[in-house]
């Protein structure tokens, strides 16, 4: 084998994969997940329990869901992925989420919120319970009402604290806009990277089984969720 040969074969094998490629062998497990810190110190990375003081960078993405859990075996009895219509885990029945008995079950809703970190390659997902969902929204609402569609190229601070409420002390997420433009090119692969795994066939259960498992957590020390 000739020296070029060898130099292109060695450059092959030390070719980073695609971000086709990651989807494809990753799913949903290839963007990070993360939920508040219940004492408002940040937000924990799933799986790594890494601890995330604050992120800045540019909001790509947020839906509602809602869930609930069999209070006595633990398991998920009913998960929707967008607070609407909701599927009925023990029989695949899809229902209307309004009028739902599953609500007086203590079934909240709930929410994902995507954003693109500055100077990271992919996206990172943050799971929200109840309080930090109207939060988020509100701050959503306020920045597409002001900036329109050029929103998702403005920086943001994302951070937690904590609040008092009775009598508990509950995690609610921050979200301060800041200086600066984000970097288009990320937040166009932030877009682009959720849309290749909402095109998967594997995408409602895959789905299901990363947020669903974190709607689960309480926002509070005490273990209650904050209204």
């Amino acid at each position: 084998m000739s020296e070029t040969s060898k130099t292109t074969e060695s450059m092959e094998l030390m070719a980073a994969p695609s971000i086709e490629q990651l989807v494809e062998e990753q799913g949903w497990g290839l963007i990070p997940g993360a939920s508040l810190d219940k004492n408002g110190q940040g937000f924990i990375v799933k799986n790594t329990e890494e601890l995330l003081p604050e992120i800045t960078g540019s909001l790509i993405n947020f839906h509602f869901t809602r869930s609930n859990w069999n209070q006595e075996s633990g398991e998920l009895d009913c998960y929707s992925r967008d607070g609407k219509t909701g599927t009925v885990t023990a029989t695949g029945e899809m229902r209307p989420c309004a009028g739902c008995p599953f609500l007086k079950d203590g079934c909240k809703l709930r929410s994902v919120l995507t954003v693109m970190p500055d100077d990271a390659y992919l996206p990172i997902r943050l799971f929200l319970p109840t309080a930090s969902t109207f939060r988020a929204k509100g701050v959503l609402q306020t920045m597409l009402a002001r900036f329109g569609p050029k929103m998702h190229l403005k920086r943001v601070r994302i951070g937690s604290k904590t609040e008092q409420k009775g009598p508990n002390k509950y995690a609610v997420i921050a979200i301060t806009p800041i200086e600066g433009e984000a970097d288009a090119e990320s937040v166009s692969r932030a877009f682009y990277v959720l849309q290749l795994l909402k095109n998967r066939t594997e995408h409602a259960q895959e789905f299901i089984e990363t947020d669903a498992h974190d709607d689960a957590d309480t926002d509070t020390v005490s273990g209650h969720d904050a209204a």
